[in-house]
C-alpha cells in the first residue's frame, strides 16, 4: 500500500496547480463564471460590470467599455470575456502567479494621462501603492 501513496501523492501535487486557480480583479476575488487557464481565461461580463468602476455595461447583450464594444463569447448563456484582452484595451494589467496559482486582472477607474507618464495619476484620479513584506 504504501509504495502506490507515494506515486499517487506526486501525481496529484503536479496536477493540482493547474487544476483550480485563483483570479482576482482590481485585488477582490472574482465571485462570478470562469473558463480556461491563466493563458486564455475567460470571466463573466456581468460579474465584472457589478464589480467594477471603469464604465464596463452590457448593452443590447454587448460588453461596452467607453463606447466601444468588447469582444466577448457566450457560454452556458453566460457573456464570457478574454481577461487579457480586456485588461489591455482598458489599459490594465494581467498578471499570472504561477507559484501562488492565481491570476491578478487590474481594471482601475484611473486612466493615463496623455503625456504617457504611467507614474502620475489621471486627472481626478488618485495613485495608490500596496507593500506587501513577507
Amino acid at each position: 500500500m504504501r509504495g502506490l501513496l507515494l506515486p499517487l501523492l506526486v501525481v496529484l501535487a503536479l496536477i493540482a496547480p493547474g487544476a483550480a486557480q485563483n483570479v482576482f480583479v482590481n485585488n477582490k476575488p472574482f465571485k462570478g463564471a470562469v473558463i480556461g487557464e491563466s493563458s486564455s481565461l475567460q470571466l463573466e461580463a456581468q460579474t465584472l460590470v457589478e464589480m467594477t468602476s471603469i464604465g464596463l455595461r452590457i448593452v443590447e447583450g454587448k460588453l461596452m467599455l467607453d463606447g466601444a464594444e468588447v469582444p466577448t463569447t457566450t457560454e452556458d448563456g453566460k457573456l464570457m470575456v478574454d481577461a487579457q484582452a480586456l485588461a489591455t484595451q482598458a489599459g490594465g494589467r494581467y498578471v499570472v502567479n504561477r507559484e501562488l496559482g492565481s491570476v491578478d486582472v487590474y481594471l482601475m477607474a484611473t486612466a493615463r494621462p496623455k503625456d504617457g507618464d504611467a507614474s502620475a495619476p489621471a486627472a481626478g484620479g488618485s495613485l495608490s501603492m500596496t507593500h506587501f513584506h513577507a
